[in-house]
């Protein structure tokens, strides 16, 4: 998790900002919107989750460079 969730100006209207870091990640676009809709079709539909599907590069070349806060979990497998 990252985000607004662990800081202080989360707040009703705050969405959480969830990434899932994976050498497996697809690098296309269509392929990571699959596993976001089954990501939602466990957790729900209608929830505030955001969720980002990216490889460990991408996650180097970009979000490590804002993402100030953050907060690692276990690692699920989810079946695809």
């Amino acid at each position: 998790m990252f985000g607004s969730i662990l800081r202080e100006d989360f707040g009703p209207n705050s969405d959480v900002d969830i990434i899932v870091i994976s050498k497996n990640a697809s690098p296309f676009s269509y392929e990571r919107s699959k596993l976001i809709v089954e990501f939602r079709r466990i957790i729900g539909f209608v929830n505030s989750f955001e969720i980002h599907i990216v490889t460990p590069e991408e996650y180097e070349e970009w979000y490590s460079k804002f993402i100030k806060e953050k907060r690692q979990y276990s690692v699920v497998e989810i079946p695809c």
